[in-house]
C-alpha cells in the first residue's frame, strides 16, 4: 500500500500574511499569480485559483455591463458622484 503524501499545514500567521498581500492594490495581482504557480501547498494554490477566477468573473461582468448598458452605467456613475459630493469632507484631528 502506498503511503499518503504528507502535506504541511499552513499556519494562521501564514494565512494572515497571505491575506495582507492580497489586500494591497497592485501587489495582490503579483502575489496571486505567484501563489498560483509557485506555491507548494495545495490549499494555497486552490485559494489563489479561486481568487483569480472571482476577479476574472468580476472584470468580465463589469465589461459586459459597460458594453451592453452604457447609458445606465453612466447614470449610475453620475449618481455615485453626486452622493460622494454630498458627504462632508473628513478632516483629521491634529
Amino acid at each position: 500500500m502506498a503511503r499518503a503524501k504528507k502535506i504541511p499545514k499552513v499556519s494562521v500567521f501564514n494565512w494572515m500574511c497571505t491575506l495582507l498581500l492580497c489586500s494591497i492594490p497592485g501587489v495582490n495581482i503579483i502575489a496571486i499569480l505567484c501563489f498560483m504557480f509557485f506555491a507548494k501547498n495545495p490549499s494555497k494554490k486552490s485559494f489563489a485559483v479561486a481568487v483569480f477566477l472571482w476577479s476574472l468573473i468580476v472584470v468580465i461582468a463589469a465589461a459586459l455591463l459597460l458594453f451592453f448598458l452604457p447609458e445606465e452605467s453612466a447614470e449610475l456613475a453620475n449618481q455615485l458622484r453626486q452622493l460622494a459630493a454630498q458627504q462632508p469632507a473628513v478632516i483629521p484631528a491634529p
